[in-house]
């Protein structure tokens, strides 16, 4: 999908379907792909949104850690931290 479309999100899981952002790096984008089918069949809720996002997070980044560092590296600026804030504080 377009970046306009879900920024400053990577990407996101609803109902049957997960959305990624077209203008990731492809390590960063597949490492988001498979972050998002990974919510699609998790039905833990354990944790809330934090717990699901622990557990996508942990899954596939045992499976691809390279994808997952370089995912982090991608989210270290202004607007996606913020983005972290914001989702979390909702989420307390």
């Amino acid at each position: 999908m377009p970046k306009e479309t879900c920024a400053p999100a990577f990407g996101y899981a609803k109902g049957n379907q997960a959305v990624v952002k077209e203008d990731l790096r492809p390590r960063v984008k597949r490492f988001v792909t498979a972050h998002e089918l990974y919510h699609l069949k998790d039905k833990s809720t354990w944790g809330g949104w934090l717990g699901k996002e622990v557990r996508a997070n942990t899954v596939v980044g045992l499976r691809d850690p390279i994808g997952l560092l370089a995912t982090i590296a991608a989210s270290l600026n202004k607007e996606r931290l913020k983005f972290y804030i914001s989702r979390f504080r909702r989420s307390e």
